[in-house]
């Protein structure tokens, strides 16, 4: 009697174990559908920097997968003190890649408030469309260099151009803009590599180039 016993009582455990695994069974069949169906929603133009989790490994809730950058589009930050910071009311901010020369259309997204108290500089922060830059492979790990150039107006009412883009004809002094008009301009002084001048009729945004 007890070995018959022994026998029902195994098999309702086989048989309620046998359910189980078809409650399992079941269960896993519903969320292998609902991932094959699963739409991981990222932003475009970003780029995987980091794989947390190897692929078929199980996560809870809340885990983080990926580590995401993006690159649609670049930031710099620039140190700008105030006459260079009302200056870029009036006067465009260019911009250059330094690998190339290229010019680089950007846009100035934050102007800091607060100076810095060892420099009295506010931070300046521009953003650039990645689609202005075809990245190099040297430059994905060691960044890129780019070069700014704004026009900031002197006290006296003059402005500093780098020597290399004055010339002379006899008493005149001369500059050639992007246009290809030329204009007089009226040296005031010299200040390390350029000279402060007074503009005269040349225009305040106006894109110099070499004589």
């Amino acid at each position: 009697q007890l070995a018959r016993t022994t026998l029902e009582v195994a098999r309702s455990t086989k048989r309620n174990s046998e359910s189980a695994v078809k409650v399992a069974e079941v269960e896993v069949s519903v969320v292998e559908a609902r991932i094959e169906r699963l739409i991981l929603k990222a932003p475009g133009g970003w780029r995987v920097e980091q794989r947390l989790v190897e692929p078929g490994a199980g996560v809870a809730p809340g885990t983080t997968l990926l580590v995401l950058a993006d690159l649609s589009a670049f930031e710099i930050e620039i140190p700008m003190a105030e006459d260079e910071i009302r200056s870029l009311a009036t006067t465009p901010l260019r911009m250059q890649r330094v690998a190339d020369d290229a010019e680089l259309r950007g846009t100035i997204t934050f102007v800091g408030a607060i100076p810095d108290p060892r420099t009295l500089r506010r931070r300046v922060v521009i953003r650039i469309p990645a689609e202005e830059m075809i990245l190099e492979p040297p430059e994905t790990g060691g960044g890129i260099e780019i070069r700014t150039v704004l026009e900031v107006a002197d006290r006296s009412g003059g402005v500093r151009i780098p020597r290399r883009y004055l010339s002379q004809r006899l008493e005149q002094w001369l500059v050639k803009t992007q246009e290809g008009k030329t204009y007089v301009v009226t040296p005031v002084r010299f200040d390390d590599s350029a000279w402060i001048v007074l503009p005269g009729e040349l225009p305040g945004g106006a894109v110099l180039v070499e004589p």
